[in-house]
């Protein structure tokens, strides 16, 4: 059984659920595929990582509204998640269709007007009474009329029935009204165990059928070898561009040391020598960049805080004011080969002038 519409705590107020807690039910209950489909992107990477680790196929998928239609996106591919981060953000229709990398579900009970995907389906979902006696014969006899399938959806909000509470009120915040008692009942949108979905869904085996082959088809990884970091536009090797820039800021800079010019020419050789062989040139750069900018914008510019403080080639830069071999400061504490992480450099700009 497939878990295709869960809420995760990333929508904001409205829903109960952990990420840890939904990976930890679906083990302990033999579920193997989860789908999350927030209104946002934000659980995604989280939520891949913590089924992974669990040995569950994780759904990346997203909730949004097109033309008063309420829509249910899932990524398919590595392309259908770009699709998704994209209309995320910019919210144009034209990046959805046509798409192939996508599948689409309609929660509504009319075809919406982006209709045909070339993969789409009508979500059924039978948690409510109400919405099981009188909507739900609406989207079956729809789904027969202009021929497309159904599939079964169970909105997950919290975890058990007790749970309920807790989103009335986290909901009631988010309106601000008060919670009275008689507003904690229980309530039907919790995850629900393979048997109750089976039993839920028996006199629609095809919904059944349908979820399972949107989890058979979905297969989006969200593994990352290394740092994501932007490229440094530039018709130059961006080494070869770091190097020019620091040997220029070096003679700027070296005015009445106590240290012989080859002393800093060596330490900056080391350091250069470094970043490049653990891929930061261009994150150099791109700080030296913005850092340049703002001085040419008449922008307050801190000095430079912490670790950087220790790196001869951010000083020449001007992306620090403070000399490192002046005070004796180390560039390991910066970027250190034996421990590989990101190096931090920490800048301080005026409150009203950060988007300029």
């Amino acid at each position: 059984m497939v878990q295709l519409l869960i809420k995760t705590e990333y929508s904001m107020l409205q829903s109960h659920v952990r990420i840890p807690e939904i990976v930890a039910f679906a083990k302990a209950s033999g579920i193997d595929t989860l789908a999350i489909t927030d209104p946002n992107m934000h659980a995604a990477y989280q939520f891949y990582h913590a089924c992974k680790r669990q040995g569950i196929k994780a759904i990346i998928g997203y909730e949004t509204i097109i033309d008063d239609q309420p829509l249910v996106i899932y990524a398919k591919n590595q392309q259908g998640y770009k699709t998704i981060l994209t209309y995320a953000t910019t919210h144009e229709v034209e990046t959805l269709y046509p798409s192939n990398d996508i599948i689409v579900v309609t929660r509504g009970t009319k075809p919406p007007k982006v209709m045909p995907f070339s993969m789409f389906y009508f979500g059924l979902e039978l948690d409510e009474l109400e919405i099981e006696v009188q909507v739900a014969p609406q989207i079956v006899a729809l789904s027969k009329e202009v021929n497309v399938p159904l599939v079964m959806l169970s909105e997950v909000r919290y975890i058990t029935p007790a749970d309920a509470k807790y989103l009335k009120v986290l909901q009631a915040i988010e309106a601000g009204k008060t919670v009275t008692p008689a507003d904690l009942s229980f309530g039907q949108q919790y995850a629900k165990s393979n048997e109750e979905l089976l039993q839920l869904f028996s006199e629609y085996p095809e919904a059944i059928h349908h979820a399972e082959r949107i989890a058979s088809m979905c297969d989006v990884s969200l593994d990352y070898e290394g740092y994501l970091l932007p490229s440094f536009p530039t018709e130059h090797d961006p080494h070869d561009y770091l190097v020019a820039l620091s040997t220029k800021g070096l003679q700027k800079r070296y005015v009445n040391k106590e240290q012989s010019f080859a002393v800093y020419q060596e330490r900056l050789a080391y350091e250069l020598e470094l970043l490049q062989r653990m891929g930061f040139d261009d994150y150099m750069l791109i700080v030296y960049d913005f850092v340049r900018y703002a001085k040419s914008k008449d922008i307050l510019v801190g000095p430079g805080r912490g670790s950087v403080a220790g790196s001869l080639v951010a000083y020449c830069l001007g992306i620090t004011n403070t000399d490192p071999l002046e005070y004796d400061l180390l560039f390991e504490r910066f970027l250190n080969p034996d421990r590989i992480t990101m190096p931090d450099i920490d800048l301080d700009f005026p409150d009203d002038k950060r988007e300029e």
